[in-house]
């Protein structure tokens, strides 16, 4: 009896000496970390954001996309009314190859977004809701999204399924490369 009891006390002395030998190289790493920046808002109820060399783009819930300047914190705030965005329920965004913000709706609703802010263009609607994250660009350009009634491909002017009834995610990776998470 006494033999375990000394093992485990052995055991937990052991443990607690290695975390206060490692804690100083866990301190270091974390010092290398870059500083982290966080943007508050009351205002907006954000439900997805990517981001580029310059600017943070966050899709909200009904209240449009919000653009901000990560030097500046400058906001540009874009609505169905004030801009090419076609419905304020953003709940998807990812960059196509020339850089150009692709947005998708809870109405289906898919816009491109070019670099200046200004241009927008309407891409064919996927004809049901686009779920949250769920736009993705393919190595070939293709704009792929995962909606209410599956996966999606736009095929020229029309979308095509790829995949019916999907409970998951998409994603693309660094390559192109688009992956999809069944949930079921």
């Amino acid at each position: 009896m006494k033999k375990s009891v000394y093992v485990s006390l052995f055991i937990r002395l052991s443990i607690l000496i290695c975390v206060v030998v490692l804690m100083p190289i866990g301190n270091s790493v974390n010092a290398e970390l870059p500083e982290a920046r966080t943007f508050t808002s009351s205002q907006f109820n954000i439900v997805t954001m990517v981001n580029d060399q310059q600017f943070l783009w966050a899709g909200t819930n009904g209240q449009g996309l919000l653009r901000i300047n990560k030097n500046s914190n400058d906001i540009m705030h874009y609505t169905a009314s004030n801009s090419g965005l076609g419905y304020d329920d953003v709940r998807a965004l990812a960059f196509d190859s020339q850089g150009a913000l692709i947005v998708g709706t809870s109405r289906g609703d898919v816009n491109r977004c070019m670099e200046d802010g200004a241009t927008w263009e309407s891409l064919p609607g996927t004809g049901t809701a686009i779920m949250r994250d769920g736009i993705s660009i393919d190595n070939q350009g293709i704009i792929w999204a995962y909606s209410q009634t599956g996966i999606l491909r736009l095929n020229g002017e029309n979308w095509e399924t790829v995949v019916n009834r999907i409970s998951g995610s998409i994603t693309s990776d660094l390559f192109g490369d688009i992956w999809l998470f069944n949930n079921s």
